[in-house]
C-alpha cells in the first residue's frame, strides 16, 4: 500500500510469543491461543472500537438451541473446542467480556 509508513507482521512466531505474552500477563495463560482470538488482539492493537462476531465458545445459544461448530467436526473436540486444552475459547470469550465491561 502506497503511502504506509508501518509494514505489519502477523502471524510471525515472535508476535504470536509476544502476544501470548501479553495475555498471560493479563491472566490469560493459555498454551496457545485460537486464531481469533491472535486476530481480535491484532485489531485491540490498530483500532479504538471494534466489534466481534461468532466468537460465542458455548455448546448453545442464549435460547438453548445447539449450535455448529467447525471443531464438533474433529473427533478430538466435539464439544465444540471446549475440552481442547490448546484452545479454549471459554477463557478467551470471558478475557473479551472482561475487557469490555
Amino acid at each position: 500500500a502506497s503511502g504506509v509508513g508501518n509494514k505489519v507482521l502477523m502471524n510471525h512466531p515472535h508476535h504470536r510469543r509476544h502476544v501470548a505474552e501479553f495475555w498471560a500477563n493479563k491472566g490469560l495463560k493459555e498454551p496457545t491461543l485460537t486464531s481469533g482470538f491472535y486476530v481480535v488482539s491484532a485489531a485491540l492493537a490498530f483500532c479504538k472500537h471494534i466489534r466481534v462476531f461468532g466468537f460465542w465458545p458455548f455448546l448453545t445459544d442464549r435460547h438453548g438451541s445447539e449450535l455448529q461448530y467447525h471443531f464438533k467436526l474433529n473427533y478430538l473436540h466435539r464439544d465444540g473446542g471446549l475440552s481442547n486444552t490448546f484452545h479454549r475459547m471459554d477463557r478467551e470469550f470471558f478475557k473479551l467480556v472482561e475487557l469490555y465491561r
